[in-house]
């Protein structure tokens, strides 16, 4: 059965991916608005794709940092 990588951890799959020889390239995206921080050295799966020369072409993306920052503030005070 053929693996597949969407969420894990990039070191985590490009580790197996070198490990079997596997042909890849990849491709950064970036979020449109810059309201959430990303963390670019923590780097995810979002897409993967078959392509038709056999080789996979895997989308990357930071992970947001800072999101417990918009929750309400605590008001029991």
């Amino acid at each position: 059965m053929e693996d597949f990588y969407i969420g894990r951890p990039w070191p985590e799959v490009e580790a197996k991916l070198r490990s079997e020889g596997a042909a890849y390239t990849t491709v950064m995206t970036y979020p449109t608005k810059h309201f959430f921080r990303t963390d670019e050295t923590q780097l995810y799966v979002l897409r993967e794709r078959r392509l038709e020369d056999g080789s996979l072409e895997i989308v990357l993306a930071a992970k947001c940092v800072g999101v417990d920052s918009l929750r309400p503030a605590d008001t029991s005070i």
